[in-house]
C-alpha cells in the first residue's frame, strides 16, 4: 500500500517504463534515463548524449 496516490502513480509509471524496455529487450536503467532526458530538455534541443546514443528506442515512450 502506497502512503499517498502521487506515489503509487509515480511507481505505475516507472514500472511501466521498465516493464517495456525490458519486454523489448532493453536495458531498464538506460530506458529510464532516455526519458529523463527527454522530459528535462528543453524542446527542440538534442544533446550530444542523445545524438551518440542510439541503442535505446525514445518511440516506445
Amino acid at each position: 500500500m502506497f502512503k499517498s496516490d502521487n506515489g503509487a502513480d509515480a511507481f505505475c509509471q516507472l514500472h511501466s517504463i521498465v516493464d517495456t524496455a525490458g519486454k523489448n529487450n532493453q536495458d531498464p536503467f538506460l530506458a529510464l534515463i532516455a526519458v529523463a532526458h527527454h522530459v528535462c530538455r528543453p524542446t527542440g534541443q538534442v544533446n550530444n548524449y542523445e545524438k551518440s546514443y542510439s541503442a535505446v528506442n525514445l518511440e516506445l515512450f
